[in-house]
């Protein structure tokens, strides 16, 4: 749990503190027949996620970078100390960026929960009570937008959209969103977070995630 809030904290200083502000993902790009992207294979936890073109995945040698991109001295500051707490906690979490589009994924992992649509509201109350913490830890204000559960024949989802409102006068009531999907199968949940400027629909690039059970 003290993994999540550090990765919406890095989130939140990421896309609350950049030079420039770059406009969100074409939602044209992510609702079309076919999606232009590729997949990051994580070896190590046996998953195939696939992604739009523009992201990859940043490990903790790419920190320095990032922080460049941060202008507000205390956000960088936060950023980096954030990243310094994310680096000795227990949780697996891969973090991939697309400063093309402003855009942020961490994919989590999390004990293994396989749910139905009969537990879909358990997973909801976890989700959204992770959610009401986030406000006094990065100054955010969460609004709930959208809750969805789905299934396919290998896996079952829980959707919920955020709108994230900067309450710092600094910044200006900055808008942001996050798509937060969790996924479980028979032997694997993972949760994966989507930070955008715009609300976007990333159901079609979810759909190819590929997590192998064996």
């Amino acid at each position: 749990m003290k993994h999540a809030k550090v990765i919406l904290l890095l989130m939140s200083c990421l896309f609350l503190s950049c030079k420039e502000e770059v406009k969100g993902f074409d939602l044209s790009m992510l609702i079309k027949d076919e999606i232009e992207g590729t997949y990051h294979y994580i070896e190590e936890e046996r998953i195939d996620l696939f992604l739009p073109l523009d992201f990859y995945r940043i490990n903790e040698a790419d920190h320095k970078d990032i922080a460049a991109l941060i202008s507000d001295e205390k956000e960088r500051q936060a950023f980096e100390k954030a990243m310094e707490i994310q680096s000795f906690l227990k949780d697996k979490t891969y973090n991939f960026i697309a400063q093309k589009y402003s855009a942020w994924l961490a994919l989590t992992m999390l004990p293994v929960t396989p749910f139905t649509r009969k537990e879909a509201g358990q997973v909801l109350f976890y989700i959204n009570r992770r959610y009401d913490k986030i406000q006094d830890i990065t100054g955010v204000y969460n609004e709930k937008i959208s809750s969805s559960f789905s299934a396919t024949s290998k896996a079952n989802i829980v959707n919920v959209v955020y709108k994230s409102i900067a309450l710092d006068n600094k910044l200006e009531n900055r808008v942001s969103y996050d798509n937060v999907y969790v996924i479980s199968t028979k032997k694997k949940t993972i949760m994966i977070i989507l930070t955008t400027l715009e609300r976007v629909d990333f159901s079609g690039v979810i759909s190819k995630i590929k997590l192998e059970d064996g």
